[in-house]
């Protein structure tokens, strides 16, 4: 998406209009504005494209929730030391690569979270200016992707619960102007599920998606479109008190403004400045889940923990926290309790996602070289669409913009012909399947600069190509006690069902310090390219 669209605005020959058309074009549901915006900025500054450093961006939005919480906190009276829980529960991985590393999600997903804080943070203050400022959080917020426009609603019930009517008007006047510019041109994609067809005939699957997904920065399970299981109690019991906090507060805040205007001198304006900005914040995330769950929830499936959403509801678990926090004040030893249980989270979370970060570096180390050597990805052979689109999209951008992938990740490569020890494949030729093991002894802990890979040598067109080993690890006690987080051995299952055809060596890769010894194994078979139609 990043490249394409850099391609097509430096392309673009009809001057401003089409340019405007192509940072405010639709993208499925969203207006993706922000992040065209800094891919833009980026480029017109230096001249060239940094996926790192757009990365990067979209994971400051995490520094900036943290600092609204610390702001929000320090206003209402509570100790730094009450940031510690906060600080544990935003930066740990449970985001996963779509949310720390995949560019385009993580710009978009962490920064709609950030601008919607922000947005209730400044209304919040009751201050004039901090309303203007506010607007253009929300305007940032609506164009940064598709559930920023639910930021609107919320502001509008902070709004009314604070009983600003003209400020309220001015609000509602600029709803109304932004959803007219939003939806202008505004394409409805038929596949995308009927709400009200799922409100009936999947009612209790939306209502256990909502929880899932409030609670899913403990829902640590990669497999989705499945049916309800154990792995999900976690999710759906943090999901509850979620949810359970936004309707005592909702209460609360509905008890409130029924009741007679207080004296000013009998009113806690920190107070109430505090659970407002609770309040308006959790709408939004509220609102997030239930239109997300509606309008995806079309079968008795499990979905809403995909990772990308994850940051959702770590922020609905911080703004929970913060609602306890009076509490936790008067009960140290409960307070203890929770501080030790957000500690353990953060530590089973590097834990658990260091084997899936260090699989995906894996997998981006074999894409690049094989780029670099034969032009393909490889890592998406068994899907025409991928393989074939990203090279369609490099070749428009290396000719528009002059972006290419050149260098390889290793510094030297030593090829060999040498019999690896304890190396075995097993080969079913009926299901043109090929299952790969050998000995990883070599690892030192946690796998540093060092990693395994299994090379597949095309010998008609003498091309080579790598594909990533996947190690099993042990158990968090085992680690304790001083093992290695991995056992001693690598593995590799697949098709070679859409290899280009040719007749392939298979060859054992060990990397070092950006150095990759290859050995080829005594080992050929045949493969015929088949169909890769697949999406």
């Amino acid at each position: 998406m990043i490249l394409n669209f850099l391609s097509e605005y430096v392309s673009a020959k009809d001057g401003f209009v089409e340019k405007w058309k192509l940072l405010s074009a639709q993208f499925v549901e969203h207006r993706l504005f922000y992040t065209r915006l800094i891919v833009l900025s980026q480029y017109l500054l230096s001249g060239e494209v940094s996926f790192y450093i757009i990365t990067i961006l979209g994971n400051l939005s995490l520094v900036g929730i943290f600092i609204i919480s610390w702001q929000q906190l320090k206003l209402a009276g509570h100790s730094i030391y009450y940031l510690i829980p906060i600080s544990l529960l935003l930066f740990q991985p449970c985001y996963s690569y779509d949310g720390v590393l995949w560019p385009a999600a993580t710009l978009a997903y962490n920064s709609v979270s950030f601008f919607a804080l922000l947005t209730i943070h400044w209304l919040s203050s009751r201050h004039n200016l901090h309303f203007w400022l506010a607007l253009g959080a929300a305007a940032l917020c609506t164009y940064t992707f598709g559930n920023g426009v639910l930021v609107l609603v919320a502001g509008a019930g902070l709004l009314m619960i604070q009983k600003r009517w003209k400020e309220l008007l001015i609000w509602s006047i600029f709803t109304i102007s932004i959803l007219l510019v939003y939806f202008s041109d505004y394409q409805q994609y038929e596949n995308r599920n009927n709400p009200i067809h799922n409100l009936i005939n999947h009612p209790q699957y939306i209502f256990l998606n909502l929880l899932v997904f409030l609670g899913s920065a403990l829902n640590w399970d990669e497999q989705w479109l499945r049916p309800l299981n154990l792995n999900d109690s976690a999710s759906v019991l943090a999901g509850g008190l979620v949810l359970a906090t936004f309707l005592y507060l909702f209460f609360l805040t509905i008890k409130a403004w029924i009741q007679p205007n207080l004296p000013p001198q009998k009113v806690n304006k920190s107070e109430r400045r505090f659970k407002e900005f609770l309040f308006g914040s959790l709408t939004f995330f509220i609102l997030t889940g239930f239109l997300l769950c509606i309008s995806r929830v079309d079968k008795d499936q499990i979905f809403a923990h995909i990772n990308r959403y994850r940051i959702h509801s770590v922020v609905g678990l911080v703004l929970t926290y913060c609602m306890a926090l009076r509490y936790l004040q008067s009960k140290s030893l409960l307070f203890a309790l929770t501080l030790g249980s957000i500690l353990g989270i953060f530590m089973l979370s590097y834990f658990h996602f260091y084997s899936i970060f260090a699989q995906y570096k894996r997998e981006y180390i074999t894409a690049q070289y094989n780029w670099v050597t034969s032009n393909q990805w490889f890592i998406y052979r068994d899907t025409s669409y991928w393989e074939e689109s990203s090279k369609l999209i490099m070749n428009k951008a290396a000719k528009s913009i002059n972006f290419r992938i050149t260098d390889s990740p290793f510094s030297q490569v030593i090829v060999k012909n040498e019999i690896v020890p304890d190396f075995k494949i097993e080969h079913n030729k009926s299901q043109k399947m090929l299952k790969i093991m050998g000995s990883a002894s070599k690892l030192r802990p946690f796998g540093a600069s060092e990693d395994y890979f299994v090379a597949f040598k095309n010998l008609t067109t003498s091309t080579t190509y790598l594909v990533s080993a996947t190690y099993d690890r042990r158990s968090i006690r085992l680690v304790l006690m001083g093992e290695n987080y991995y056992y001693p051995q690598f593995h590799r299952e697949l098709t070679y069902r859409h290899f280009p055809t040719g007749t392939y060596q298979i060859g054992v890769a060990y990397c070092r310090n950006n150095t990759l010894e290859l050995k080829w194994q005594p080992f050929t078979f045949e493969a015929v390219q088949e169909s890769n139609l697949v999406y």
